[in-house]
Parts: structure tokens; sequence; C-alpha cells
């Protein structure tokens, strides 16, 4: 008996799965903001509400400076423009600025919401608390506020 037969549907299977995975990628289904096949949206698959969601830092996090800010705006007033979804800034509790205000970047690549965002706050200024938040304010205005401790 050849036992080589039994491993000819094994390298059959991994050589079709190969092809596919090839064929899945190659048309764009791992890109972020790219529709597959016109029906599917990678970033559908996130699931996340209708505004801002702040991935990092978590709320009451203890800030470790340059404090990385970064999450998604996805429409509902948090708006992308000119390469950006507002700014990012660090205030301590007596109201403060800690760092100076930081444009949150995205990338150039993004055509549809959501769009991820990033960006690094730098200490300019040491806190006078031990508590503070970072404030994120929209390209449209609206302001949200992340509690940090320091």
């Amino acid at each position: 008996m050849n036992r080589e037969q039994g491993n000819a549907g094994i390298n059959i299977a991994l050589v079709v799965g190969i092809l596919i995975f090839l064929a899945v990628f190659l048309a764009g289904f791992f890109k972020n903001d790219r529709v597959f096949w016109d029906t599917f949206n990678v970033k559908s698959l996130l699931r996340l509400p209708c505004g801002l969601t702040v991935s990092n830092p978590k709320p009451d996090a203890k800030a470790v400076f340059p404090v990385v800010v970064d999450g998604y705006i996805n429409a509902c007033g948090w708006n992308a423009a000119n390469g950006g979804a507002g700014t990012a800034q660090i205030f301590d509790g007596q109201g403060l600025p800690v760092t100076l205000p930081v444009g949150l970047s995205i990338d150039s690549h993004s055509e549809s919401a959501p769009f991820y965002f990033k960006a690094s706050l730098v200490l300019h200024t040491p806190p006078h608390t031990d508590a503070g938040n970072i404030v994120l304010v929209s390209t449209t205005g609206l302001v949200y506020s992340v509690p940090i401790s320091f």
C-alpha cells in the first residue's frame, strides 16, 4: 500500500485553501476601507456607534507621557476634515493645560467612515493635581472628555 496517496488529499486541500486566501486578499477583502465585491465593508465589522469612540487611553488610566490617544470617529458631528478629526489636549484638575493641543490625525488613505485617528500628547507643563482630563474637540466643535490620573 502506498502511504503517499493519503497525503495527496491533504496537499490538495492545503493548496486550494491557499489559493482561496490569495484570491480574497487580491480582491481587497482585508483592506480597511475597501468594499468587498460592493456588498461587504471590513469596517462594518467594528459595529461602532455614531460619533466618537476612544480606544486608548481607558477612563481613569494612569498617564504615561507621551500619552497616545486613538480611536474612531463615525459621523454625528465627529467628521473628518483636512486629514484630521479635531484636537486633543490634557488638562489637570484645576483646568490648567498640561499639553499643547495636538491634531487627531487620520490616515490619508481612508475614504469612508468610521475613520481611525491617533495623536501623541507630550508633557508641556507638569500637572498641579493627581487627576485631570483629556479633552477632545471635533472639527465641528463637539467636546468629549476622558478622565485620567497622573
